[in-house]
Parts: C-alpha cells; structure tokens; sequence
C-alpha cells in the first residue's frame, strides 16, 4: 500500500522510530534508492497512489519500477 505523503514517510510507516539512515538502509535493501535518487526531490517526492503510476503531479509521473512493493502492475 501506498500513501499520499512522501517516499521516506512511506518506508518510514513500517517503523515510525526509523532514523534517516535507516529509511536510506531499507530504500538500498529493496534496490529502490537509485530510483529514488534520480527524482528531482529524492526521499521527499511526494507520492499519490494512482494506477499504472505513482503521480508527483498533475504533469509529472514517477513510474513505479517492479521491485517497489505495493505497485499495483508488479504485485505478485
């Protein structure tokens, strides 16, 4: 599942004690920090579920790679 805050928030939702070096442990653990790293606001891209994309905005689109948990085209 994913919520309408930002990607650290989302990681950080499973542990709300969870230090920035931890939500950046987590984000390299699932091999998502490079995808993360190439947006324009990293960790703070603010997300909206939406289908077959994540949308930061109205004009742009942060598609959601397979290995992200909770994407709706690549849930198992």
């Amino acid at each position: 599942m994913i919520f309408a805050t930002t990607i650290a928030e989302n990681i950080r939702y499973g542990n709300q004690d969870a230090s920035d070096e931890m939500i950046a442990a987590a984000a390299k653990a699932a091999r998502a920090d490079e995808f993360i790293d190439r947006l324009p606001e990293g960790m703070d891209t603010f997300l909206v579920s939406g289908h077959p994309s994540f949308r930061r905005s109205a004009s742009t689109h942060c598609h959601c790679p397979g290995h992200i948990a909770g994407c709706a085209d690549f849930a198992a």
